[in-house]
């Protein structure tokens, strides 16, 4: 079953999209299967990720992103060649660290819900669910929000800076449904 790029975006803002027809004929079972995983693509990309309920679920799947820039673009992976056993930890005010990314041994970067217990080589410190939010979805000046409080740095800074650059070209490169 084949969807062309503009047919997902399609479904993203509320329309319908139809896979290739031909496709459809050749296999009607297999058709029906992917339009329903279309609906449900367009489901979660029309869903309310403002709700501050899922402000950990936004940050994580901003988080995951990056992750991926770092292991898998060149250019960005080169910028972290030299931490074998580096970590940021994730944390709130009121929660401590709930996310980690971390290093594994397989020389890949990975995201960890579950915060193991060694201390990370740096940590970034949300004063609020609002930070947590306008910064997963790049509504927030890194800057700014470190001057003002919102955002704490605490560790490696370099390390952080490093991250949060490819956060950023990520961003940058990645189409939005707000877009």
């Amino acid at each position: 079953m084949s969807f062309k790029d503009a047919k997902l975006m399609k479904v993203t803002s509320g329309e319908f999209a139809l896979p290739c027809l031909s496709n459809f004929l050749a296999s009607p079972f297999s058709a029906f299967l992917a339009i329903k995983s279309l609906i449900r693509v367009g489901q979660i990309h029309r869903y309310n990720w403002n709700d501050p309920n899922y402000t950990k679920v936004v940050l994580a799947a901003a988080l995951e992103a990056t992750v991926n820039y770092i292991n898998y673009s060149p250019a960005c992976r080169i910028l972290f060649e030299d931490y074998e056993e580096a970590s940021i930890g994730f944390s709130s005010l009121k929660e401590g660290v709930f996310l980690v990314v971390s290093k594994a041994e397989s020389d890949l970067w990975k995201l960890e819900h579950e915060v193991h217990s060694v201390d990370s080589n740096a940590t970034l410190v949300f004063r609020s669910d609002e930070s947590i939010f306008s910064t997963a979805v790049g509504e927030i000046d890194h800057m700014v929000a470190v001057g003002n409080g919102e955002i704490q740095l605490l560790g490696n800074i370099p390390l952080l800076e490093k991250f949060g650059y490819v956060s950023r070209i990520v961003r940058k490169e990645l189409p939005s449904i707000n877009e």
